[in-house]
């Protein structure tokens, strides 16, 4: 009776996520229709320099590394009090309070305007005088079997956050989709649906579940032939797995 369920469900899923491709494909195809008046629809965010330090002799340069890295950020109508507070407070530090919020177990998270980096290629292109504004920064990630470490270098902006200014604009609609109204109740009606598959998954049985029961054999085998490498001396070939400390030789 469980596996029965569980299997329900598992094609239930596979059954909401198809409609939902099938309406996005839908919309995707729609043509635009040109406005004759722009509407608003929310508005944006971004961030310059503020104009003490725009006025600084280095200023420029400044300006310059902020805007490889700005990133807009966008306010949906119906939050316009949020805007007042923002527009009060025009300053990266102080609006994080409004885009701070808290998750279904409690945890407190960030959700708002926040800087790129750059990738090593599009550091490299930059004047000298606008690179010494940016920290080289190294991320190093271990994979779940083997052991082997990638390195991902980025850049990020090392200016001081106060320097950094909130501009916001109305976010104004040139084109508009026509999209049926029944189209966009049944897109909101799937999506519903699958929210407690996104949260809780789908059992056991799911591809998630079964894709770590994949990964953590694999897991085993290459612990095992660790131990293998390193009963034989091998020690060359030890350094590329991990977890030998669990296993008593």
């Amino acid at each position: 009776m469980k596996k029965n369920i569980q299997e329900e469900r598992e094609k239930e899923y596979i059954s909401l996520c198809k409609r939902r491709d099938e309406i996005r494909e839908i919309k995707r195809k729609l043509p635009w229709r040109l406005l004759d008046v722009p509407i608003q629809d929310g508005w944006t965010i971004n961030m310059v320099l503020i104009d003490e330090v725009l006025r600084r002799s280095d200023g420029e340069r400044m300006a310059i590394a902020l805007n490889m890295v700005n990133k807009e950020f966008v306010i949906r109508k119906g939050q316009g009090g949020k805007v007042s507070n923002i527009r009060k407070n025009a300053n990266l530090p102080k609006i994080r309070q409004f885009f701070t919020y808290t998750d279904y177990l409690g945890r407190r998270y960030y959700n708002g305007p926040e800087l790129a980096t750059l990738k090593e290629d599009t550091f490299k292109k930059l004047h000298e005088g606008v690179q010494k504004y940016f920290s080289r920064r190294e991320r190093v990630t271990t994979s779940r079997w083997g052991g082997q470490k990638h390195t991902t270098v980025t850049y990020e902006l090392n200016i001081p956050e106060y320097y950094i200014g909130i501009r916001v604009k109305k976010r104004m609609l040139t084109m508009v989709q026509d999209i049926d109204k029944e189209l966009l109740r049944e897109e909101a009606w799937v999506d519903d649906k699958l929210q407690p598959f996104y949260l809780f998954g789908r059992g056991v049985n799911s591809h998630r579940s079964r894709w770590y029961d994949f990964t953590n054999r694999l897991q085993r085998k290459h612990t095992k032939d660790a131990i293998k490498h390193l009963q034989k001396g091998e020690l060359e070939e030890v350094n590329n797995y991990k977890k030998l400390n669990k296993h008593k030789l």
